[in-house]
């Protein structure tokens, strides 16, 4: 019985950030970084106690904020935000190698996040159409399992914020991870799975898949 063998390659994971970062003006120096300034009058009255002493200052009140078409300026320590949203994956493609209907064949992509959203962030995918060799494709998964000598494919996700853990078709905006909170190497793992089928055409089979990462309203 002749088994076809064929290639995968998961191409062009793309990027998108949905953020806008206020302007800052920062004091840096070695290894820290002031970066919301601060203009305070000082006062020589201080009051005392046990082992403190604490000078009076005056400043940092009406706690407000003000925008214009290229700055937001906002006073009060209250008000200070920095606004930091960092995305990274582990690989920009992917190959799933040869295929045979004995077996299912996988590869991930891990997706790091830090952000100090206190809302915390959601990442979702899209692909540019079906995984494909000309006008051949692998059909998406449709019982939530992708299963060997059987024609499907389909990712599952594991890690911070995973959404589901079983296989599903990649559909426009499919939803993946939704994380509550501010986030520091928050990681994410999308797994990518194929089978295929005596009947399959022999081919290189790819598609275009896009990760988008949005901070939650």
């Amino acid at each position: 019985m002749n088994i076809k063998k064929f290639q995968i390659n998961i191409l062009a994971v793309a990027l998108l950030f949905v953020w806008a970062s206020p302007v800052n003006t920062a004091m840096t120096g070695g290894n820290f970084e002031v970066y919301a300034d601060a203009f305070n009058v000082v006062s020589t009255v201080s009051s005392t106690g046990g082992v403190f002493t604490l000078y009076d200052t005056m400043g940092e009140f009406g706690v407000t904020t003000s925008t214009g078409n290229t700055f937001t300026l906002k006073s009060g320590f209250q008000a200070q935000d920095k606004g930091v949203l960092a995305f990274t994956q582990s690989s920009n493609s992917i190959d799933l190698g040869s295929l045979t209907k004995t077996a299912v064949v996988s590869a991930e992509v891990d997706l790091t996040v830090t952000t100090d959203s206190k809302n915390g962030y959601s990442i979702s995918m899209t692909e540019d159409g079906d995984l494909r060799s000309g006008v051949n494709i692998i059909n998406d998964v449709l019982d939530s399992q992708v299963t060997a000598n059987f024609e499907e494919y389909g990712v599952a996700v594991s890690g911070a914020g995973f959404l589901f853990n079983d296989d599903q078709a990649i559909v426009n905006g499919l939803a993946i991870v939704s994380v509550n909170g501010g986030a520091v190497r928050s990681q994410s793992t999308v797994t990518f799975k194929a089978a295929v089928i005596q009947e399959t055409p022999v081919g290189d089979y790819s598609h275009d898949v896009t990760f988008t990462l949005t901070v939650n309203p």
